[in-house]
Order: C-alpha cells, then structure tokens, then sequence
C-alpha cells in the first residue's frame, strides 16, 4: 500500500499522461505505451497471472496501485477479470478505493487474486507483517508481491542514483529515497511472514544491468543535455518489444528477465541473472496450485553475483560520468574545462578584436594622409 510521504508520488519511469490523477484514463492499457521498465515489471505479472488458473471473471485487487496502471494493464490482458485498486491517493479510474494497505476496506476471502507491484518497499517496514497478514486475508486465492529486496549491490546503486539526482537537481531521487529511508525489506523475512497454511513460488525479475542501465539513462536524460532526441523513441521501442513478448508467451522459466526460483532454470543451466526485484506468488496449499515451491535454488542466483558486482562498479562510472556532464553539476571537472575553455575562447576573441581596431585606425590614419596629399595637388 503506498505509504507514500508525498502526496502524488509517480513511478518515476512513467511519464505524465500516464499518471496525471485529474485526466480521465481509458479503462484498459497495453504495455507497449509504458516505459520499458514498468512494461517489464508488469508483464512479468501478466505472464505469472496466465499461470495461476484463476476462474473466469476473477475478482482481482491490486493493493498500493496509484496511479492505476497495473490495474487497466490487467483488464487489457484479462478483459473478464474485474479489477479494483486501492490506495491512499485519489484516482478517478473504475472500481477505485482509497484505503490503507494494513487495514484493507475490505472482507475476508473477497478476491480470487491479490497483487502489489514495488509498493512493500515504500512501506516502513514496522508495518510491513500487517501488511501482508491483510494481502491474505482479502484473497481467497494467490495473492503476488514484487518488489526489490535488500542486498548489498543493489543498495549501494539505489544510493548512488539518488545520491547524483540530489547533487544535480538539488532534490531526492523521486522514489528512491524512500527506499533509502525504509530500508529494502529482507526476502527471507518476507517469505516468512505468509501464514503456514500457504505456500510460496519465488521468480527472480529484471536483470540488474538491464535496470541499471535505463535507470542512469533516465537519469542523463533529465539533468544533462543527452538523450533528449531519440530517448522516448527508443523506450517506446522497448516497451513494444516487452508487449511482443507477453502477446507471445514465451513462458516464465525461459523468459529473457524472468526466472523461477529453484525451477528448471537453476537446473538446466539457463541465465541465472542477477535480478533488481523478485515476485513471490503466494497461494493456499489446498488450492492444487501450478506454482507449488520447487525445491532448492538460491534466491540470488551465485552465476549471476558477478553480474551484479560488475553492475555496481559500472553504477559507480555512470555516476561520475553522469554528475561531470549534469546542467547542475557546477564544480565538476568536466565544467571547469569547458570553463577554461571558454575563457580562452574569450581571451582570443578580445585579441582579435584588439587587433582589427588598431588596424582600422591604421587604415583610417593612412586615407586621411591620402585625403591630405589629394588635396594639397587640387587647383
């Protein structure tokens, strides 16, 4: 549930029309409108989704959901799902709620699916157990939460992108400073706050590099004069692939950014990245669920660690490159060259106007002595 210290808080990733609380959004959306990063994030939901066998017409919730995105995402994928949201801030989208996510306004047993997207690391996490005890209670089915969890790489690169926004811009990075402030929950602890009568099928979900690397050319593209042209061309690109491959269901365990836990992929040697967020899909045991747990796997993927310390050592580079080319970054080296540079421009360019004034007086001087001559000969 966004326990959002601002009161508008947008992902970042996503541009105004899509979360301007006060337009009137169509009640479905395709992710080939969204920017890469939140497509990716929701279609590995939707390729989860088609997995859990939810009955036609399934009453599903999505908790923490402002501006209302995922919720018109799912009702373009599944047009015969009925699908409300709830959070704390207003929206004027179909079957809208304001409420807290650690007291839902809602019965026991009242959906067939409950899911939050990136809202868990958002919550302090003193709330954090009442908020998934609620995710349960409401759901008589699977209930879904994604979110980046806590690990020592992925900290360190979530600081130093807020670190440089603040350095350029002067303000907190728009959503991760309050990762910073609520601390990234702990993934076992997580798993182990779902009630033991359920249980828990663990995906690993975009590839760390492939996140980093937007997230800094997002970045670049606010504070610096880079990537202005061509930057939403090729995120519309992305995100257009991103929706190809949901329409074409290439499934979860072979999916280029998404991975089962302790499933074929760990044991067929597929990619084994190193994620920035995983999915846990919770459901009642007595539910015959396609997603029972699978045993071993490491929630991290030892193959991917490498990735993800060349990753923070690639964060480490942007975040020089990025903050010497920033319009706000006035005591970087790179502007003080441009400085010196400019200056020196100066300097020869007030030589040179030196020098073509003291050759005009000269040419001056030389025609009013010709002037004189011609005159002194004149009858």
């Amino acid at each position: 549930m966004a326990h959002h210290h601002h009161p508008a808080r947008r992902d970042a990733e996503s541009p105004d029309s899509l979360t301007d609380p006060a337009a009137v959004p169509s009640p479905t959306l395709d992710l080939a409108t969204l920017p890469h990063d939140t497509a990716r994030r929701f279609g590995a939901i939707v390729a989860i989704a088609r997995r859990l066998l939810l009955p036609e017409g399934a009453a599903v919730l999505d908790v923490g959901g402002y501006p209302g995105m995922l919720g018109r995402v799912l009702r373009g994928y599944f047009p015969d799902w009925r699908v409300a949201t709830v959070d704390t801030h207003q929206a004027e989208l179909p079957d809208y709620h304001i409420g807290d996510g650690s007291a839902l306004p809602f019965d026991n047993a009242s959906f067939d699916f409950v899911v939050t997207s990136d809202t868990l690391e958002h919550i302090p996490p003193g709330k954090r157990p009442a908020f998934i005890n609620e995710l349960c209670r409401v759901a008589r089915g699977p209930v879904m939460i994604g979110a980046p969890f806590h690990h020592p790489v992925i900290e360190r690169i979530e600081e130093t992108l807020d670190e440089t926004h603040r350095r350029l811009t002067g303000k907190p990075h728009p959503w991760l400073w309050e990762h910073r402030e609520n601390g990234l929950p702990k993934l076992e602890t997580v798993v182990g706050l779902f009630p033991t009568d359920r249980s828990q099928a663990v995906f690993r979900n975009a590839p760390i590099f492939d996140w980093t690397a937007w997230q800094w050319a997002q970045l670049a593209r606010e504070t610096t004069d880079l990537l202005e042209d061509g930057w939403l061309a090729f995120d519309r690109a992305l995100a257009e692939m991103d929706a190809r491959m949901c329409a074409a269901d290439k499934g979860v365990a072979t999916s280029a950014d998404l991975e089962r836990v302790g499933g074929h992929g760990d044991a067929q040697g597929e990619r084994g990245f190193f994620p920035y967020r995983h999915i846990i899909v919770s459901q009642p045991e007595s539910s015959n669920a396609p997603l029972a747990p699978q045993p071993g796997g490491d929630f991290w993927h030892p193959r991917g660690l490498d990735e993800g310390y060349q990753c923070l050592a690639y964060s480490e580079f942007m975040a020089e490159l990025v903050g010497n080319l920033g319009r706000g970054g006035e005591d970087s080296p790179l502007t003080a060259a441009l400085d010196m540079q400019a200056r020196r421009a100066l300097s020869g360019a007030e030589g040179e106007i030196r020098r073509l004034k003291g050759e005009r007086a000269a040419a001056r001087s030389l025609i009013g002595r010709l002037w004189d001559k011609i005159g002194d000969r004149l009858p």
